[in-house]
């Protein structure tokens, strides 16, 4: 394997705070909040490398704030936190939601992003080529040929984060491209590692005729190797989208395994010893649907590595244009506080 050589530019917000972490419930607000303004690039925390240029910007298409909902470009959030606006409730109870729409170069994505769960550090989290309507204060909006992070089922809640410590500072850390695709870690300082992994990303190397070459992928835990280990996001959950047709979500595939022999490779395999370089391999996808057998490409500019420090800097000397997130090497070009 050749160095990881980036394929395009990346644009980096690290270490950017949680704006509240008084109380548990407030940790996870901030935690969504946090994903929706990095998105429309309103948060002003943190480092820059490179400041990002206007085409990457997603834009809200509507919101619920729990009181009011619309589809009306109206962002019910609004771009300073207040936890009272973010109601986390079951669906059929008034709660919030928020979609967004990625750049046209993207696709465009529209994502959905729903606080349906009475656990606080539970959210659906939804994805599709289609733009959403409907939607009111009791239930989210929905679009056709829908997928979503960390499920099969769409629309379903899932555990967003496991790290509820309280008075201690909690940060955000977010890549984006020129279209809009990105990665977006989280992590508490002093605890060494990533506790959350989310990106979302268009295949490359794919056949023609793939219509549905987005990917979403998301991972979380406070052990180990933290966030971004690659046996969860292997798995048809860890990492998300639909078949190549459109026609079903990729219930089966998902993300190739490596092992050699016996030997796990990713997060075990040490640094090799003609080189003294940890190895890194590319994480190609394939479905295998019923009937929908498809070879899907590959996921640009992320790497599955083995046991490298978390956090730790690629090239090592110098700029690092790359760190690694559990497993993963991804791009991220300033070095973030664990």
């Amino acid at each position: 394997m050749s160095a990881p050589t980036l394929s395009r530019p990346w644009y980096t917000r690290a270490n950017a705070t949680f704006p509240d972490v008084s109380t548990a419930a407030l940790i996870h607000k901030s935690w969504l909040f946090q994903l929706k303004a990095h998105l429309k690039d309103t948060v002003a925390t943190g480092t820059v490398d490179v400041a990002r240029p206007g085409s990457s910007v997603w834009t809200v298409e509507g919101s619920s704030d729990g009181s009011t909902a619309g589809m009306d470009a109206t962002d019910r959030w609004t771009n300073t936190f207040n936890g009272a606006l973010l109601i986390q409730a079951v669906g059929g109870s008034p709660h919030s939601w928020i979609v967004l729409k990625s750049p046209n170069a993207m696709g465009p994505i529209y994502m959905c992003i729903d606080l349906n769960s009475g656990t606080t550090s539970n959210a659906s989290f939804i994805f599709s080529r289609s733009a959403f309507t409907g939607g009111t204060t009791t239930a989210r909006p929905t679009a056709s040929n829908e997928w979503g992070a960390g499920t099969t089922t769409p629309g379903t809640a899932i555990a967003f984060t496991a790290d509820s410590t309280l008075s201690a500072t909690h940060r955000t850390h977010f890549v984006v491209d020129a279209d809009g695709q990105f990665f977006r870690c989280t992590s508490r300082d002093t605890t060494t590692v990533f506790n959350s992994l989310m990106f979302l990303l268009n295949a490359v190397e794919t056949e023609s005729g793939d219509n549905n070459p987005t990917w979403i992928g998301f991972a979380q835990s406070t052990g180990g190797r933290g966030g971004g280990v690659y046996a969860t996001l292997q798995g048809n959950t860890g990492i998300q989208g639909r078949t190549a047709g459109g026609g079903a979500v990729n219930t089966s595939g998902g993300a190739v395994s490596y092992s050699f022999g016996s030997s796990t490779f990713a997060g075990t395999m040490v640094a090799d010893v003609l080189t003294s370089n940890f190895r890194v391999l590319p994480v190609y996808m394939g479905t295998f649907v019923a009937s929908q057998n498809a070879w899907r490409g590959k996921l640009p500019d992320i790497w599955v590595i083995g046991n490298a420090s978390v956090g730790g800097s690629y090239p090592t000397t110098g700029s690092p244009t790359q760190h690694v997130v559990g497993d993963m090497l991804i791009p991220m070009g300033v070095v973030p506080t664990l």
